[in-house]
């Protein structure tokens, strides 16, 4: 095994850990923790991501893929993320009645 896998392991089950800890929390009424879910599944996927970039840095990769376009600028492909929000469209509204959808919202508003 090598250096590179081991650390991505070791970094991704507790993220993995975290975000389905904060999908629990969510999705339980019972628990009364849908903020605190939020957040715990938010960091669960910082940590998942933080996982992956550094498996690409450490196999020689760029951290992020992205394209040059005349010149000097940099840009994500539109289309990549046009999938992006079409996935978590689809995980949301698979995941969340309107109504759960709402009071999450109104929820999070409550917070500020």
């Amino acid at each position: 095994m090598k250096k590179r896998d081991l650390i991505t392991m070791f970094l991704c089950v507790p993220g993995a850990g975290l975000f389905a800890l904060g999908m629990c929390m969510c999705l339980l009424p019972e628990w009364g923790a849908a903020v605190q879910g939020v957040w715990t599944g938010a960091a669960g996927i910082a940590v998942l991501l933080w996982a992956w970039v550094l498996h690409r840095i450490m196999s020689g990769k760029p951290a992020m893929i992205v394209k040059k376009k005349r010149g000097k600028k940099m840009h994500i492909r539109k289309k990549d993320l046009f999938m992006g929000l079409i996935g978590l469209s689809m995980m949301l509204g698979s995941t969340f009645s309107p109504a759960q959808l709402s009071e999450l919202v109104d929820e999070l508003r409550t917070m500020r």
